[in-house]
């Protein structure tokens, strides 16, 4: 592309166009989506309706903290011996910056956008100076900015992202900055005026930030402001930026010299084959989320309708009369007894009460258990299918995962090429050396740049971003020293190791918050040499033992069996079944899926 042709700009600025208004339809949806996120009390465009049963929020919540807990940890390794310290240093200066720049904050933003449509983030160099010594080139912090999809188009033509002609997005800069940055070094940047801020998009519908804020335009800003877009042309391997409105003259173009995928990482669960817009998962839960709250407000409906009368004939006005007067317990006379009676009117429907049930329990079901990956409840009555289920639920995150893996990746790569390409990096490091209880500060600088950046190989730990809780650390301790340090006790004392108990009961102390723990012993220093103390005595079996293994099975619920029985009771209720007779249905049906 020639970006000084008027002819080629306004072909770009009409695909642009062209792409955002086809995308508008699926930034319609996300916006009802976030509507029932957000509820009925939230500013004044929230849900239409009172959504008393969450679901969506739940979800959304349970995926993030299984998804995104924790800030990704990166593994740098090489194949070449000479350059394995070079890699260390590297590894800790990526994990030093991702701390920085809060990665961990970024990365939760993008799993939430990617249930709801896709996550975009942008990457780039947040420009603080010029150096000299490498060409005038443009130095500064780089940064991973969460792009809102509602600012972010691409070629709508094309099948996959990696086949985009043109990708960008929209965003507002102070009028003030822009002028003065000398990246934005076009001819349109002296014809920039300030720009309103308006509620609505090119296509005339509300934007996402109304739901906070509420409709109004022109939205009112501190700053005089220009709203402006960035676009990235990979075949021409050019960035440009170009005002949101109208056909002005681009305000800067360059060379991009950035890492070789470009600025944008995209973070996608589902993919539809053939077209370039993902499936989000929050699409296929909508309907029951929408189902089961329009089933419970009917529900609070037929409760606010029920009453309970007294039904008194002409004889026995006065037995009525005393009946209303009485308090619970008192004896009372009447002389008319057959003619009083109470009646019941309206009432819970048992039929759209178990459906309800149902709506729920297939709602976690279709989200992959999210009963057993939220920890909301025990899903079976034996600890072994309650294990089963949790780790079927994890296989079904396991897809999940490796996206959110493979993007923290390929962003973790990108900043690494960033510190590596800066002549004037200068990182204080921190690290623990083999066999020593105290940190060493280092630095990385230019100077620890050795051999080429593609000698390098990145990867993510997969467990690092997971939360683990204090007591989920206390059991995997103790296991580690049931089943591996303690039966490997003699082998170590003959090399010398022996247990630090006084740092393992502090560790246990601090991590069940039982400091009273620490008040009970004295820690009086380890043993005069050559004086055995308990420290790695390995306890005994008795010579005779006796065990008894007991295998018990537990019926419980299945998923199609709830469903038969739930059938069976709708049907039962519209004929007038006794609700006596169903109660063994009823105990099998709420009973926990195993």
């Amino acid at each position: 592309m020639n970006p000084l042709s008027s002819q080629e700009m306004n072909r770009l600025r009409k695909a642009i166009h062209f792409s955002r208004r086809k995308l508008q339809p699926f930034r319609e949806q996300r916006r009802r989506f976030l509507e029932q996120y957000v509820g009925g009390h939230y500013g004044d465009n929230g849900a239409r309706e009172k959504v008393p049963v969450n679901l969506l929020e739940l979800a959304v919540n349970i995926y993030a903290r299984n998804l995104a807990a924790k800030a990704p940890q990166a593994l740098v390794t090489t194949p070449y011996p000479g350059l394995k310290m070079q890699a260390k240093k590297l590894q800790l200066a990526v994990n030093y910056l991702a701390r920085k720049i809060r990665l961990e904050q970024v990365l939760r933003r993008l799993v939430i956008d990617a249930l709801f449509m896709m996550g975009v983030a942008k990457i780039g160099l947040e420009q603080t100076g010029m150096a000299e010594a490498d060409g005038q080139r443009p130095v500064g912090r780089p940064f991973v900015d969460r792009v809102d999809i509602e600012d972010f188009f691409f070629d709508i033509s094309a099948r996959t992202m990696e086949e985009c002609h043109f990708v960008g997005n929209d965003y507002v800069l102070p009028l003030a900055a822009v002028r003065d940055n000398p990246f934005f070094n076009g001819n349109g940047r002296n014809k920039l005026r300030a720009d309103e801020i308006t509620d609505t998009t090119e296509t005339g519908d509300e934007r996402v930030g109304t739901l906070s804020r509420g409709a109004e335009s022109p939205v009112e800003t501190y700053l005089d402001v220009v709203r402006l877009r960035d676009v990235w042309l990979p075949k021409d391997n050019l960035i440009m930026t170009l005002p949101q409105e109208g056909d002005g003259d681009p305000i800067a173009i360059h060379e991009w010299d950035g890492p070789t995928e470009g600025p944008y990482k995209y973070l996608i669960f589902n993919e539809v084959p053939g077209q370039i817009v993902p499936l989000s998962p929050m699409s296929l839960l909508l309907d029951l989320h929408d189902l089961t709250n329009r089933l419970f407000r009917k529900m609070a409906r037929q409760a606010e309708r029920q009453k309970t009368l007294l039904g008194v004939s002409g004889a026995a006005t006065e037995d009525g009369t005393r009946i209303i007067e009485a308090n619970d317990g008192e004896v009372l006379r009447l002389d008319h007894p057959e003619g009083t009676r109470e009646y019941r009117f309206g009432g819970l429907e048992p039929s759209t009460m178990a459906l309800v049930v149902h709506m729920r329990d297939l709602f976690a079901y279709l989200g992959g258990n999210l009963n057993a990956m939220g920890g909301l409840a025990i899903s079976s009555q034996t600890v072994g299918q309650d294990r089963l289920l949790n780790a079927n639920a994890s296989m079904r995150l396991a897809g999940m995962q490796d996206a959110v893996l493979t993007c923290a990746r390929d962003i973790l790569r990108d900043l690494a090429w960033y510190l590596w390409t800066d002549p004037l990096i200068d990182l204080p490091l921190t690290y623990r050396v083999k066999g020593l209880r105290r940190e060493i500060t280092t630095r990385f600088t230019a100077a620890d740049k050795e051999g080429e950046f593609l000698d390098y190989n990145f990867s993510v730990d997969p467990y690092s971003m997971q939360h683990e809780t204090p007591g989920q650390r206390v059991a995997m301790l103790q296991q580690i020293l049931q089943t591996i340090v303690m039966p490997l006790m003699p082998l170590l004392q003959q090399n010398g190791i022996g247990l630090n108990v006084e740092a393992m009961l502090k560790t246990f102390a601090s991590y069940t918050n039982l400091h009273e723990l620490e008040d009970f012993l004295i820690f009086q220093g380890p043993p005069l040499y050559g004086q055995p103390g308990p420290v790695g005595e390995v306890p005994h079996k008795a010579p005779v033992t006796t065990r008894n293994y007991v295998r018990e099975n537990r019926p419980a619920a299945t998923q199609e069996g709830k469903d038969q029985v739930l059938t069976a009771m709708a049907m039962a209720a519209g004929q007038g079944g006794s609700p006596g007779a169903q109660l063994s249905e009823r105990a099998m049906t709420f009973s926990p899926t195993g």
